[in-house]
């Protein structure tokens, strides 16, 4: 009785001053949101090799349709799956989506340009700091924007 008292008090107080959630669950959405980036980029990386390697297509088609696939994948599951959206607003939701990626990928340039070319950062610790900034955005835009309930 002790023990659960304290944790509900603890878990309250956590409640209020974390931003990331506004039920006790938020980890759960992270997870899911982890395994579904985990999913789309192990989509995209064999769909490339498969279309490049085996179907012998030049890289850039290659690419293109790799990532198209995963992207929509990546959509689909975040959508149904991790933020359970039952918005019928689809096509706004996709575009939102795809203005995001575009987005992520203006900052990723950005960033590695800053760290790496002015700051003289080691380029695997530049992408691992800018991905995860990255990470964090797209999760909050998701959230509380784009597949918001």
């Amino acid at each position: 009785m002790f023990f659960s008292t304290k944790y509900n008090k603890i878990k309250n107080q956590v409640c209020i001053y974390w931003p990331f959630h506004k039920k006790p669950d938020w980890h759960k959405t992270l997870f899911k949101y982890g395994i579904t980036g985990f999913i789309s980029t192990a989509i995209h990386l064999l769909v490339l090799t498969f279309t490049h390697k085996f179907l012998s297509l030049d890289i850039i088609p290659a690419t293109t349709i790799a990532y198209l696939t995963a992207f929509s994948v990546s959509f689909l599951l975040q959508k149904k799956w991790t933020f359970r959206s039952r918005s019928k607003k689809y096509i706004r939701q996709i575009f939102m989506f795809l203005f995001v990626g575009l987005f992520n990928l203006f900052f990723n340039a950005l960033s590695m340009q800053i760290l790496v070319i002015e700051y003289s950062l080691y380029f695997l610790l530049a992408q691992i700091i800018t991905s995860s900034l990255v990470a964090l955005n797209s999760f909050l835009v998701y959230k509380y924007i784009i597949f918001r309930k």
